[in-house]
């Protein structure tokens, strides 16, 4: 047979227990004296819509704003920094006895506050910062010519992925040439042949650079890569140090890109990107 429960059964909850479960569901205000309120008390469920109504100048408005919105909004502020708080200055505390259950809140005139760089919605929560470096660490960048994403890794990462090349794979590391606005493509080739390298990736093909300099015009402005190394990877002797100084030496030539070619597959990294 199974046992009865009596319906009488007491409730153990501490009176303490109880009053902080009555508390933690509204917001509570004790002895309101802003504007037209006269020591006024009241009490809102949270986490509901709540309607104030009344006569005009009944203080509906001094409650909302002069007394809910103002205390809180000033609590949130305390947490803000001290460089945000300078520039927003210090929120008097409104004229009342006690206000509990109420949590921080904002509200920004959509207008400019100030004249410094940190007078934005995003700058003065400080939110922008927080959403720069999740942007930074998460984001993927691309590359706004070709559209391939970029990876960001120094040069000891790339030779660490290299190293798990198949044996007997040919690598070629190529460096990106940047061409100036002013410069001709024979006086870009030019350049490359006076630093000592022989090979470029010219028109998307590999090629000697007098022969660049055969088909190049000064009217048509296409990429140009220079060939830093080119061997066929030897899973027994790998050389990490042959091809930590050549992904270097590539990344100098281009201010921080690099190109490297593993067998048929293409992939470009740049060490800094913004």
């Amino acid at each position: 047979m199974p046992k009865k429960t009596s319906s009488s059964q007491k409730d153990h909850s501490s009176p303490t227990e109880v009053s902080r479960n009555k508390t933690d569901n509204v917001i509570a205000i004790s002895g309101a004296r802003v504007h037209n309120l006269k020591n006024i008390s009241a009490s809102i469920p949270r986490d509901t819509m709540s309607v104030i109504t009344g006569l005009s100048g009944s203080g509906k408005s001094s409650l909302a704003f002069d007394v809910i919105y103002a205390e809180s909004n000033r609590r949130y502020m305390e947490s803000l920094s001290t460089h945000a708080r300078m520039i927003t200055g210090s929120l008097n505390r409104p004229d009342v006895d006690k206000i509990s259950g109420l949590s921080p809140a904002i509200a920004i005139d959509q207008r400019s506050i100030g004249r410094s760089s940190r007078s934005t919605v995003g700058t003065m929560t400080e939110i922008y910062d927080y959403l720069r470096i999740l942007f930074a660490t998460v984001g993927v960048p691309h590359c706004p010519e070709t559209g391939r994403p970029l990876y960001r890794k120094s040069a000891r990462d790339i030779v660490d992925s290299l190293s798990q090349t198949p044996d007997d794979t040919d690598i070629t590391i190529l460096s990106p040439v940047a061409i100036g606005a002013e410069q001709s493509m024979q006086d870009v080739l030019k350049h490359i042949v006076s630093d000592g390298y022989a090979r470029v990736r010219f028109h998307g093909k590999m090629m000697p650079v007098a022969k660049a300099q055969m088909i190049a015009s000064d009217d048509v402005r296409v990429a140009v890569e220079v060939v830093v190394d080119h061997f066929t990877f030897d899973a027994n002797d790998p050389d990490s140090e042959r091809m930590a100084d050549s992904v270097e030496t590539a990344m100098k030539l281009s201010g921080g890109s690099v190109v490297i070619v593993v067998g048929v597959e293409e992939s470009r990294y740049t060490k800094d990107y913004y």
